[in-house]
């Protein structure tokens, strides 16, 4: 029941399910944006950097901001990663 969620004004938000082999219910039900619904599919490649369990599509950002002169496009790393090549050689 989405009664019991609040948001500010429900503007831009999507349903989405906490764990995707449940059910869409009470207790595994949250809002959320687009951007972070898109990311919580069982479809998206799942790789690690830094110890942290990232989606491959948002690897780009990760290096941009910890390499700033990363030259290689959004895209272009996202394929790498999907293609489980490894970080060090993107």
């Amino acid at each position: 029941m989405l009664i019991n969620h609040y948001h500010r004004d429900y503007r831009g938000v999507e349903i989405d399910r906490i764990d995707n082999d449940g059910h869409y219910e009470a207790g595994n039900l949250r809002l959320v944006n687009k951007r972070d619904n898109l990311r919580n599919k069982h479809t998206n490649k799942l790789i690690r950097y830094k110890g942290d369990t990232i989606v491959a599509a948002d690897l780009w950002s990760y290096l941009k901001r910890d390499h700033p002169g990363f030259s290689l496009s959004h895209g272009t790393t996202a394929k790498l990663a999907a293609a489980g090549v490894p970080i060090e050689e993107i």
